[in-house]
């Protein structure tokens, strides 16, 4: 009897001195995926709720968060009193993350023949992980961003600019945006009938300035000699009929005849002159009027 009471005693003793070894409980989590090009969220690794108090992952070894796929890694687990456990954990990399495009305008509309530069309305192009990307000419071959664009800047219409980006995993995004081509203002065409039509007036009073033909007095007028001897008398020109006759002449001031009746040749804003002014003004007559 004295021997137990002298064994129990100095067991007490050895445990009061040493401490009792304890291994922590930890309940481990199963499918464990995490974040490609992320540190690793350690609450990922096991169940808190099923595992000892105060639990922690005092250590990570063989873990890659650069590297896709399965990987072993190695995780040790510390309790309050620093009792530890070491634990084997299959992990799956995987990168969710995928490129951001970043445009300056949704749409962009051009006037006909203005320059464009379909580079121009991207603000960035960049990867959580691998950062900015660079401009490529084939995204799906290597990671980069390309643009495929249909815009013809020299003709109206609606056209559409792609913006695809890849990572070095190969995970894809788009981009699109409208260009809308407008059709180049026409030059306002004014009417120059009222420019031709005061070309005729001006020709008509200039040729209406011309004094019409002087008609000589049909008798012969004798001046009185100052001497008893008559100079001899000099026979006048017969008398030039005045041209009044009214005729017609085309408005839009292309015309080169004169017509005597206003609807001839379809004329359009015909203009009625003298005779005198249009053959003034170097009308000649129309071969179906006269």
């Amino acid at each position: 009897m004295k021997r137990t009471a002298i064994f129990l005693s100095a067991l007490f003793l050895v445990s009061t001195l040493t401490g009792c070894d304890h291994t922590p409980k930890v309940s481990m989590k199963e499918d464990i995926e995490a974040e490609y090009g992320f540190d690793l969220d350690y609450s990922i690794l096991f169940d808190k709720d099923e595992s000892d108090d105060n639990i922690i992952v005092k250590e990570v070894k063989d873990y890659d968060k650069n590297k896709l796929g399965n990987q072993e890694i190695t995780v040790i687990f510390s309790d309050q009193k620093d009792n530890i456990i070491e634990q084997k954990i299959n992990i799956n990399v995987k990168d969710t993350k995928f490129p951001a495009i970043k445009l300056k305008k949704d749409s962009i509309t051009l006037t006909e023949g203005d320059k464009f530069d379909a580079l121009a309305n991207i603000e960035s192009v960049s990867d959580p992980v691998d950062g900015e990307l660079k401009q490529v000419k084939d995204s799906t071959k290597e990671f980069g961003y390309t643009i495929k664009s249909d815009v013809n800047n020299n003709k109206a219409g609606d056209y559409s600019v792609v913006v695809i980006a890849s990572d070095k995993n190969g995970n894809s995004s788009q981009k699109d945006y409208e260009v809308n081509v407008k059709a180049k203002p026409k030059p306002k065409i004014t009417s120059d009938n009222s420019d031709k039509q005061s070309t005729v007036q001006s020709n008509n009073s200039a040729a209406s300035s011309v004094p019409p033909a002087q008609t000589s007095n049909t008798s012969n007028s004798q001046s009185k000699p100052t001497t008893t001897q008559q100079p001899p008398q000099v026979e006048t020109p017969p008398a030039v009929e005045p041209i009044g006759n009214t005729v017609y002449i085309a408005g839009s001031g292309k015309g080169t005849k004169y017509h005597n009746n206003p609807n001839c040749s379809n004329m359009k804003n015909p203009i009625e002159v003298t005779l005198s002014e249009a053959q003034a003004s170097g009308y000649t007559a129309c071969k179906k009027c006269y």
